[in-house]
């Protein structure tokens, strides 16, 4: 008696129904993800509209910085909210810009900050669309505050930004400028390549010797500093979008080399400590790091 030999079941096949469901829901939650930015966007830009001509504090400090320097003035004679308080060696990077009109080279400078982060945005929102409108969202009050001010925080981050897509090198050089004009961006080092540290350290080391070489008036930068009053710095948690385009494309290698380099940094640190104190030496391995 022959005895029949059950057959493999075919896998079912998802319905067409069920294929249209899960595709749109794809598209219903990309779409929902695109009108999140646009509602965020739209309410920053009615921000800036409402602001009108009372913005741009912090650009005004540069500005008149940068001709008092042109006339051949001391650039921090300027009194706080408009005082200049940037390295002395950065005062000829803004004087072409300096040169316009107050009108124009404000609006120069606002202008191309919203491209490059409506740039930045389109960038990240094709590859991760939810996931960028909830990032943009929750860092729309820093990025307006550095929008409203023409703070130059978000410009040096977005310059970061777009030379990380391009070349080691470049990235590196970024760093290094955006570091010897303002330390909040230090950070980002942690997101940079092996050969990309090197430039970075390069460039920051150029920017070190410059405020050495200018010491009387890297003097008088860190006086007016010190006597800033400023609020609590709500805008420079804009760095943090800097970090985008390495955890958008790369988001565990990027983590893993972030913590082995902070886990690097804490192993000198203890090292320094106990030098210090002089309880010896402790041996310090450099971490087997993620590198590209």
């Amino acid at each position: 008696m022959d005895v029949p030999i059950p057959r493999r079941s075919a896998p079912a096949r998802p319905s067409f129904a069920r294929a249209l469901v899960g595709r749109f829901s794809s598209g219903g939650l990309r779409l929902a993800a695109y009108g999140l930015i646009g509602a965020t966007a739209a309410v920053l830009l009615g921000v800036l509209l409402w602001r009108g001509r009372s913005a741009g504090v912090d650009a005004l400090a540069y500005w008149l910085a940068a001709r008092t320097w042109i006339a051949g003035g001391d650039p921090y004679s300027g009194s706080c909210p408009l005082c200049y308080a940037y390295a002395p060696w950065a005062v000829p990077i803004f004087a072409p810009w300096a040169a316009l009109p107050w009108d124009w080279a404000f609006g120069l400078l606002r202008a191309t900050t919203l491209v490059g982060l409506g740039w930045s945005v389109a960038w990240a929102a094709r590859r991760r669309p939810m996931v960028t409108a909830l990032a943009f969202l929750a860092l729309s009050v820093p990025i307006g505050i550095n929008l409203d001010t023409g703070n130059i925080t978000l410009p040096l981050v977005l310059v970061f930004w777009a030379t990380s897509l391009a070349d080691s090198r470049w990235a590196g050089i970024a760093w290094g400028l955006a570091a010897g004009m303002k330390w909040i961006t230090l950070p980002l080092w942690f997101l940079l390549s092996r050969p990309a540290r090197r430039w970075g350290a390069g460039m920051l080391g150029v920017t070190v010797v410059a405020s050495l070489v200018l010491l009387p008036a890297t003097i008088e930068q860190a006086r007016t500093v010190i006597h800033m009053d400023r609020p609590l710095p709500i805008d420079y948690l804009v760095v943090l979008w800097g970090a985008v385009p390495w955890l958008w494309r790369e988001p565990v290698a990027t983590l893993r080399r972030c913590v082995a380099r902070a886990a690097w940094l804490d192993a000198g640190w203890q090292h320094g400590v106990r030098m210090w104190t002089g309880r010896g030496k402790v041996p310090i391995g450099r971490p087997d790091l993620v590198e590209k």
